[in-house]
């Protein structure tokens, strides 16, 4: 889960170029990612973050996804119910 706006990072080239994306996990880099969204999003397309992740594994870093069926642009709900979220983002920290 992050708090970057995916629509923002790739605005530079179309949003369908898989240069965008991968534009934006340049940007983002290593900082472990964990991305939630809802399937039923009729505000964002569910691709934006399905795109991102595959960005972010093509760059080798550290990225969970995780689509909730029947869920729309409210995945926020869902995704602090995820019983592994807070350990997951607990066990991170900056570099020394």
């Amino acid at each position: 889960m992050t708090g970057f706006n995916v629509r923002a990072l790739v605005k530079l080239t179309p949003p369908d170029s898989p240069e965008s994306y991968l534009d934006a996990a340049h940007r983002v880099g290593k900082i472990p990612v964990w991305i939630f969204h809802g399937a039923d999003d009729k505000i964002v397309p569910v691709t934006e973050s399905q795109r991102m992740s595959e960005a972010m594994k093509q760059i080798g870093a550290e990225v969970h996804y995780t689509e909730f069926l029947g869920v729309g642009h409210a995945s926020w709900d869902k995704a602090y119910d995820e019983p592994k979220l807070f350990p997951w983002l607990f066990s991170k920290s900056l570099p020394n």
